[in-house]
């Protein structure tokens, strides 16, 4: 992953897009999995209508989650680091969640904080930990 962004010349930008083909109609899995591959990079993220129209703002509920800065690399599903990007399950660490990213075309489930998370084929899912009050 990491030898990925390498890669890039100074300025790095990578951009993860999606958007309705021009149809209005929103596909969220592949919206979520491509906000997913985002988080998992330091990456940005857009959704738009298509290549016919640019005028809306576009709002999901996964841009309200506080998940914090990242406070470790991407990983494969099983926390091993990978030695380039394959087609298995990601996860990356946050301050106050973790992200799942999976690219196969078979659910995977995984245990966070005690509940099973089902992660369905080229999908993501965004586990908000919910923060304790400062005393």
């Amino acid at each position: 992953a990491a030898s990925d962004m390498q890669t890039l010349r100074e300025p790095k930008l990578l951009l993860f897009h999606s958007d309705t083909g021009n149809t209005g109609t929103i596909n969220f899995r592949f919206t979520r999995f491509t906000l997913g591959s985002a988080l998992l990079l330091g990456a940005w993220h857009a959704f738009d209508f298509g290549s016919q129209d640019h005028s809306q703002l576009w709002r999901f509920p996964e841009y309200g989650l506080k998940l914090g800065l990242p406070t470790g690399p991407a990983r494969l599903f099983d926390g091993s680091a990978p030695k380039r990007w394959a087609l298995q399950p990601y996860t990356r660490p946050f301050g106050h969640g973790t992200v799942i990213v999976n690219p196969t075309d078979q659910p995977v489930t995984a245990t966070m904080q005690g509940k099973d998370v089902t992660i369905e084929a080229q999908d993501a899912a965004f586990i908000s930990y919910k923060l304790k009050a400062s005393p």
